[in-house]
């Protein structure tokens, strides 16, 4: 099954399916924002419903929301006033010198193939002294090769080897943890 028809197919499912994943209360928002006070352009990698984008525009932001689910985005053109663009953000072009202080990236880096090139492309769409918010879950491994990587998780080591090439890692927080095994938001700036 591609991507799309994936994704499609969850948000179809259940006018509530997108309330199962985790979303910000207004003092966690604000947390976050805290971190990024010259913020004013927000784009939010896979925003699904746009819940995120609704809530920072009610904190006065600019934003932009991009997914692969036309299902989602047209849901999200109810929930926000957004600059909404449906497609792939790997391969979409957005305007010329476009350009986000800062860019949200929510249960979205399980699911992305070639992490470098999609990483080069966020610090690409972001201003100098610009910020990334990645909320993951996140799985340790042991060296053994017969462990794989369940669906919806990062392995640690190949997380903190492309953050550590982009990003400059401000605060890990983790918000669940169960052995090896957490949910994590991580605070970066652009090197």
């Amino acid at each position: 099954m591609n991507s799309k028809k994936k994704w499609d197919d969850i948000y179809q499912g259940s006018s509530n399916k997108s309330k199962d994943f985790f979303q910000f209360s207004q003092d966690e928002l604000s947390w976050v924002l805290d971190h990024f006070p010259q913020a004013n352009t927000v784009l939010d990698i896979g925003c699904g419903r746009g819940e995120l984008l609704a809530q920072l525009e009610e904190r006065g932001l600019a934003t932009e929301g991009i997914d692969l689910s036309s299902v989602a985005m047209n849901e999200a053109k109810i929930n926000c006033g957004a600059a909404l663009h449906t497609g792939c953000f790997e391969k979409y072009s957005f305007a010329p010198g476009a350009v986000f202080d800062l860019i949200f990236i929510k249960f979205v880096l399980a699911y992305i193939v070639k992490k470098d090139d999609f990483f080069k492309k966020v610090v690409q769409l972001l201003r100098e002294g610009g910020g990334c918010v990645i909320i993951t879950p996140v799985i340790e491994f042991s060296n053994n090769p017969s462990d794989s990587v369940p669906e919806i998780f990062v392995e640690r080591k190949v997380l903190d080897m492309l953050l550590s090439t982009y990003f400059t890692v401000q605060v890990e927080k983790k918000m669940y943890e169960e052995k090896e095994k957490s949910l994590s938001i991580f605070i970066l700036h652009k090197k």
